[in-house]
């Protein structure tokens, strides 16, 4: 059985972000490159959740990944929205940031009464505040990093978890508190559900970090290459 290493899994999620971003930023009319891009942050984060359990200190990890959310505050502002400043739409380091805080908290809640229950009612509170802040993906974010981690080595309760995360929790969050219409609700989950793919290569996960490249380079690829992109749509456009 062909399995994949911890590199693999971050590659193949940087090429799919970068294909995401060139039919956001370059080719808006070509929706199938965003549909490849829904793959990308799916194993983003499983990432998160694997680092999270492996890091030696989980709070220098997220103020990293926050330092990085407010580094590519501009470039992700005008790649999405051609302005260099827009804080209603916050990109999505700021929710895989928080999530570690989340994770946190999931551990305090080990082995207690009920302890499903609150690790639920933490999820949906992350996820309404940040969709109130505007943080991009939100509950969808917290709910596939908090399923990831909780059913982490359990590769049925895995794909179980994450499906339903995206067919199930997320319309029902859309609706119920983003008064989205039940339609839009479904047709959104249904969007994202074709990253739901790459469980393919997430549960063909060996525990491996396999041959990674320096770690400056995943956290500056994010913002250089959404700059990229703006300065070929400037001078292109």
């Amino acid at each position: 059985m062909t399995t994949f290493s911890g590199a693999f899994l971050k590659h193949f999620a940087i090429v799919t972000m970068v294909i995401d971003h060139i039919g956001v930023v370059l080719l808006p009319d070509v929706p199938w490159l965003r549909s490849i891009g829904r793959l990308s942050f799916i194993i983003f984060c499983f990432l998160l959740a694997e680092g999270a359990v492996h890091t030696r200190n989980r709070l220098k990890y997220s103020v990293r990944l926050l330092l990085l959310a407010l580094i590519s505050i501009i470039p992700f502002s005008y790649a999405k929205y051609g302005v260099w400043l827009d804080f209603e739409d916050l990109n999505v380091f700021f929710v895989l940031s928080s999530s570690v805080m989340m994770l946190a908290l999931f551990d305090l809640c080990k082995n207690k009464p009920f302890e499903y229950l609150y690790k639920l009612l933490i999820v949906i509170l992350f996820g309404i505040v940040g969709y109130l802040v505007g943080f991009e993906y939100n509950f969808y974010g917290y709910a596939l990093v908090a399923c990831f981690y909780q059913f982490r080595g359990n590769q049925t309760a895995v794909f179980c978890a994450a499906t339903a995360a995206t067919l199930v929790a997320l319309p029902l969050f859309k609706i119920v508190v983003e008064s989205c219409a039940p339609i839009n609700a479904m047709i959104y989950s249904v969007v994202e559900g074709f990253g739901l793919i790459s469980l393919i290569f997430i549960l063909a996960y060996n525990g491996e970090r396999g041959k990674q490249l320096p770690k400056w380079f995943y956290y500056l690829f994010y913002p250089v290459h959404l700059g990229i992109l703006v300065g070929i749509k400037i001078w292109l456009f």
